[in-house]
């Protein structure tokens, strides 16, 4: 059975992942570029836990383990993909943003 840590970190890149999936499928619409649409995943994977962190006097998690930083791009990579490629709809942001814990 895995650690607590290790499970929390493991539930922490699924929340990343689904917020900027969430992100990045809000504004479908509005024809970002991949690096607006990157930059946009990227802010809504990690803002909520960043005000989170100011509020309590703690470093942002993102600033202190990078793999959150490339998890959130790579989710926001792959869902413009997958988006332009008609592989997901729009729909799927709001699942997306309940997995994250939204």
């Amino acid at each position: 059975m895995p650690s607590a840590d290790l499970t929390l970190f493991v539930l922490g890149l699924f929340g990343v992942a689904g917020f900027s999936v969430s992100g990045v499928l809000a504004v479908g619409d509005k024809q970002l570029d991949l690096f607006g649409a990157l930059v946009l995943g990227v802010v809504t994977a990690v803002g909520g836990g960043k005000i989170r962190d100011v509020i309590i006097g703690l470093d942002g998690f993102w600033v202190t383990e990078p793999i959150f930083r490339g998890t959130a791009a790579a989710a926001a990579v792959v869902t413009v993909i997958a988006e332009r490629l008609g592989v997901v709809r729009r729909r799927l942001g709001l699942v997306a943003d309940g997995a994250g814990g939204g």
